[in-house]
């Protein structure tokens, strides 16, 4: 899939997926498989990619389901290299220096296929390194609502009624080898936010629909949340630019 969808972000994306012993940290569930990349806010284009097995701290409370997904050996990821370890190499591989000695967030936007539970589980790795929890931003760009708004706003058809990223990515035409590989699911991740913003662009080029959402910036994020609205203004702008060429 193309890599120069146009996009209306304004920092850098960070894209993570993570596998994990279990869905509950109270319980001692943690992430022991990570992904990352990072996309230039204003192409979409892969600037790093990054991953790696986590060792865990409490291999007793793995659940045995959740090994059985992801298939994943504990005995493997106990030569795995520590949480923060693997945070301080996932930094080097894909932050500046001065992005990476700031003590304050690093500017740029976490992004994820329903984000919350990768978000929870990254905050858990930040905790045992002793970071600030808020240090890739306490809010997410999730693909799945971008995904929901594109289906009933915008009328992008998707068959069926679950959004799952095997749904999405079939859409998109996307292959996949291995449904549980962090960096894979994270890459598709990745290719399925490029054909949200490339189907919006190119539904946009439309006058009849880019009349239809020529509404105030604030009645949009009103009407549709602040991720929707500004996926429509990014379309918006792109039809714009192409009707003054």
């Amino acid at each position: 899939m193309t890599q120069n969808a146009n996009s209306p972000y304004r920092t850098d994306l960070l894209l993570v997926d993570v596998e994990t012993t279990g869905t509950d940290p109270f319980a001692g569930h943690e992430p022991i498989s990570i992904g990352a990349i990072r996309l230039d806010g204003s192409t979409l284009r892969e600037k790093g990619a990054f991953e790696s097995l986590i060792r865990p701290e409490n291999p007793q409370a793995a659940d045995p389901i959740a090994m059985s997904i992801h298939g994943l050996p504990m005995e493997k990821l106990l030569t795995a290299p520590s949480g923060p370890e693997v945070l301080g190499t996932m930094e080097r591989a894909l932050l500046t220096k001065n992005e990476r000695e700031t003590s304050g967030r690093v500017p740029v936007r976490f992004v994820a296929h329903n984000p919350s539970f990768d978000h929870m589980m990254i905050k858990l790795l930040l905790h045992r390194a002793g970071q600030r929890l808020d240090r890739y931003g306490y809010q997410a760009t999730d693909t799945f609502t971008l995904a929901d708004f594109a289906i009933n706003t915008l009328g992008l058809p998707v068959a069926g009624d679950k959004l799952t990223l095997d749904v999405l990515a079939k859409h998109f035409g996307l292959s996949r080898q291995d449904k549980h590989d962090a960096l894979e699911d994270v890459r598709i991740t990745a290719d399925v936010l490029r054909g949200l913003h490339d189907y919006a662009g190119r539904l946009m080029r439309q006058p009849t629909v880019a009349h239809q959402v020529s509404t105030p910036d604030q009645a949009l994020d009103q009407e549709y949340g602040r991720e929707p609205a500004e996926l429509i203004r990014q379309a918006r702008r792109h039809s714009i630019r192409n009707r003054r060429r």
